[in-house]
């Protein structure tokens, strides 16, 4: 029954609104009645069930509106504030570069800066004076905004000379932007904010370094023994796990968050600035990316869709990383499930699986049993490790 139940909101469908109409107007007029479409009392039906049809639209998405799983667009991004978060827009990539020049000299800023072979061009984004060496570092974004990534010592050609600056360059990788937040990317990280206020200060840390910006995944794991534990974690210590995120950003958060009178651990390091201005350095550990292999065969069926092995390819990659289906995917330390491959491949319609074969090694891999991955790993699938054969 269409209307709000117990099991929620099912919008009636314009085909049975039509059909009520017809039917309400055969039950005053008579049955013989014609409402073909063409006739000019089917128009007023099909007008009317069209206007009805609207107005079920808007209920549905305003009941939509309530839930972060069903709600689009804005009405997302307003929802997701009450989580203390908001929609992530486009951004460009940010350099570091290093410039040399006649010392005592300022350049403003917003002086243009191009790659050497010309792809892209960036803009400084502060004025910098040279140093008593004739050195000045300034930061500087990309002109365009998306997930760019950019090389060592690329940018050297200075598109507005000035007379007093004699080059440039940017001596390490940038700090890649990104598009802006899709409804799916947008979702995921709200399921994963939801700790942030937590007051268990594990969950409140876990929910913070979800949050931060290009952050892919984050845990947590402590050890509230005395001794070494099995993790390799020292008594009354804790270790975060993250994939993504920029090093100083995670290291605040960190400092910020992190439970008083025990231990941190990492593999790596970010610099914190505690509330005295005094830098300290905080360890982390990142990931280490386990690349997923599979080769699919498939039978495929009558109406099997002409782009269907595409689909299938970045469906899977879409349900590992957990953008296909909410609280579905494989996070740091999970394991690979091989049966829960099975779930995108048949979202695309009018095939049968023949053989799946799923694992680290290439070729070809390892097989029909679930991948095991440890606490510090986190297994990564793309497209082009996928390969889908029609038998």
């Amino acid at each position: 029954m269409a209307g709000y139940t117990a099991e929620g909101f099912e919008r009636k469908r314009f085909d049975e609104i039509l059909s009520d109409k017809n039917e309400a107007q055969k039950t005053a007029l008579g049955p013989d009645l014609n409402l073909d479409p063409k006739t000019p009392d089917g128009q007023i039906s099909g007008l009317l069930a069209l206007s009805d049809d609207q107005l079920w639209q808007i209920a549905e998405f305003a009941v939509n509106a309530t839930s972060p799983s069903n709600a689009t667009g804005a009405t997302l991004s307003n929802l997701v504030q009450i989580n203390f978060i908001e929609r992530l827009e486009a951004s460009p990539t940010l350099l570091v570069l290093n410039n040399v020049g006649v010392p005592g000299v300022t350049i403003p800023a917003g002086q243009i800066i191009r790659e050497v072979d010309g792809s892209y061009t960036a803009v400084t984004t502060a004025a910098f004076t040279f140093d008593a060496f004739g050195n000045a570092p300034v930061a500087a974004k990309l002109t365009v905004d998306g997930p760019i990534e950019v090389a060592p010592g690329v940018f050297e050609d200075i598109v507005t000379p000035q007379a007093d600056w004699f080059s440039t360059t940017n001596p390490s990788i940038g700090i890649v932007g990104r598009l802006r937040e899709t409804d799916a990317e947008l979702r995921l990280r709200r399921a994963r904010s939801t700790g942030t206020n937590s007051q268990n200060m594990i969950d409140s840390l876990i929910g913070n370094l979800a949050n931060l910006p290009g952050m892919l995944d984050a845990n947590v794991i402590q050890n509230r023994g005395d001794t070494v534990d099995s993790n390799g974690l020292a008594g009354h210590s804790f270790e975060a796990i993250v994939t993504g995120g920029d090093s100083n950003q995670i290291a605040q958060t960190i400092w910020n968050n992190f439970p008083f009178g025990i231990g941190i651990q990492g593999t790596t390091s970010g610099i914190a600035i505690d509330k005295q201005g005094i830098l300290q350095t905080v360890p982390f550990t990142r990931t280490t990316e386990v690349p997923m292999y599979m080769t699919l065969d498939i039978h495929k069926r009558p109406g099997y869709p002409a782009d269907g092995d595409s689909t299938i390819k970045a469906n899977v990659v879409a349900y590992a990383d957990g953008t296909l289906i909410e609280g579905r995917g494989f996070g740091t330390g999970d394991d690979v499930i091989y049966t829960e491959l099975y779930t995108p491949v048949n979202t695309v319609p009018n095939l049968d699986i023949v053989d799946m074969r799923v694992g680290r090694v290439d070729p070809p891999p390892a097989g029909t049993a679930n991948t095991d991955i440890t606490l510090r790993e986190r297994s990564v699938f793309d497209v082009s490790r996928i390969t889908v054969t029609g038998v």
